[in-house]
């Protein structure tokens, strides 16, 4: 694979992950309770994954969560759960709210709420999480968006169905990671990794604050472009993970050979893929350090 510009993504390579990261073991966590195991009176009934009515998202802008409520019943099918939005009797139901968080430039960040209801009404479990949607597109309920959105929310409803969610945390403020300096990378690609980076980890439910915010964890980056051979140069991205008292923790390289002065300018799609190889590590680290209380 390769970027549009011709820069190959393969060669964004992470070198080295050195990772300083306590995690607390744990014992065996006890689940929701599955089909089954509840009173009599439901206990007939076919398990969520066997029959779930999903019934209409309710918050803020009516076309998009129409869109989106079909969106979920498509992932949920493609997960193998029979899932359907006909309002059949004495089934396990879904229910959903999405409302405005913020705006971020053109972007608004979406709080998501799901609820898994036995045939009887009552609440099995629940999950909240984040999403951030251009808001443009989001308002006019483009199909595109919709359907990004609902394959992101999806993660977190299949868990919901089948049990899988892990026990729920305390409240906690909200900034809990921040991005720290990001430094040294020509034309606008501090900016453009830092705007690619918050993104990321947002997608993954994470919410991001800025350095000036007290936090857990904290990220930064230093990037170094070098002459390398025949018109090239080399990048290189150098991940630096921080926990809430600046001691390091961990740190992940990467490197590509660009055409010299492709970066100059406009970062782009570069930017893009840059980050997401190296996303999913680092918001597995930030996550656990933001966790912890110490």
């Amino acid at each position: 694979m390769r970027f549009s510009d011709g820069i190959p993504a393969r060669l964004w390579i992470a070198l080295l992950l050195g990772i300083a990261l306590i995690v607390a073991g744990c014992g065996q966590i006890p689940q929701p309770f599955r089909p089954g195991e509840k009173s009599g009176r439901v206990s007939n009934a076919p398990g969520p994954s066997i029959a779930l009515v999903v019934r209409d998202i309710d918050g803020v802008d009516a076309a998009a969560l129409t869109g989106l409520t079909d969106s979920i019943v498509r992932e949920l099918q493609r997960a193998e759960i029979a899932a359907t939005r006909s309002a059949i009797p004495n089934r396990y139901q879904l229910v959903g709210d999405v409302q405005r968080l913020r705006d971020e430039g053109n972007d608004t960040i979406l709080a998501f709420r799901w609820w898994l209801l036995d045939p009887a009404g009552e609440t099995v479990d629940s999950v909240s999480h984040t999403l951030r949607s251009a808001a443009r597109p989001w308002v006019e309920a483009e199909p595109r968006v919709i359907a990004e959105l609902a394959a992101q929310a999806s993660g977190h409803v299949i868990r919901l169905v089948n049990g899988d969610l892990p026990v729920a945390a305390p409240p906690v403020p909200e900034a809990l990671i921040a991005l720290g300096a990001f430094t040294g990378a020509p034309g606008d690609g501090n900016q453009a990794l830092a705007d690619a980076m918050r993104k990321a980890l947002e997608r993954r439910g994470l919410v991001v604050g800025k350095e000036s915010d007290a936090s857990r964890a904290l990220l930064e980056l230093r990037v170094a472009v070098a002459p390398a051979d025949r018109g090239t140069g080399r990048v290189t991205l150098l991940w630096l993970v921080r926990d809430g008292h600046g001691r390091k923790r961990g740190r992940l390289e990467q490197q590509n050979v660009v055409p010299a002065g492709r970066l100059n300018g406009r970062w782009g799609d570069v930017a893009a893929q840059a980050v997401a190889g190296a996303a999913p590590d680092l918001a597995r680290i930030l996550e656990a350090l933001a966790d912890r209380d110490d």
